[in-house]
């Protein structure tokens, strides 16, 4: 449920809206081939405290075994065993760690990343949605960010002379206010 918005300096909570909100991400061989793959299903919180000129924490999760390919068979691949083996690791996690602010409406969001139960830091480069911002609307937070991962430091090797190491992710997403807010 969207709530009005908070009192000037109140802490505010946010849901991450998955009908408004996608994560992409390319895996492409040497060859030439390329996979463009999404995940479908997933569900986050941004907590923002009495300072709004920061960000706030980010923590998402991501259903793995909601992947979806632009090729029939690429997802039941990108499943197995051999790549995100969501028998065993059913979900990813991403929780910032820290946002620095680049520009007006632009920053790097750094956080840790969760595959197959792997931490690693990435860096996120965070456009906001301008028309929200500016329209003044503070019940919602729309945003694109994109960064790149590399396989192998998630233990995700096999296949590494087909599958580039490098993997692209594109990110489109949405939080709407919620109450209450629980921060720590």
């Amino acid at each position: 449920m969207v709530q009005a918005a908070p009192a000037a300096g109140a802490p505010a909570a946010y849901g991450l809206r998955p009908e408004t909100s996608s994560v992409r991400f390319t895996i492409a061989s040497p060859r030439g081939w390329r996979w463009r793959m999404r995940f479908v299903r997933m569900n986050g919180r941004l907590e923002r405290g009495r300072d709004t000129r920061e960000f706030g924490r980010v923590s998402v999760d991501i259903d793995a075994r909601s992947v979806e390919s632009n090729t029939p068979f690429a997802a039941a691949f990108v499943k197995s065993s051999a790549v995100l083996d969501t028998a065993r690791y059913p979900s990813i996690r991403f929780v910032s760690t820290g946002y620095i602010p680049t520009g007006e409406g632009k920053g790097r969001l750094l956080g840790l990343l969760t595959i197959r139960a792997v931490t690693q830091p990435i860096e996120l480069d965070v456009t906001f949605d301008d028309s929200i911002v500016r329209s003044g609307a503070q019940d919602r937070l729309a945003f694109r960010a994109s960064g790149n991962f590399s396989r192998g430091a998630f233990g995700l090797a096999k296949w590494a002379s087909s599958i580039d190491d490098d993997i692209p992710l594109q990110i489109e997403g949405e939080f709407a206010r919620v109450s209450p807010p629980s921060l720590d």
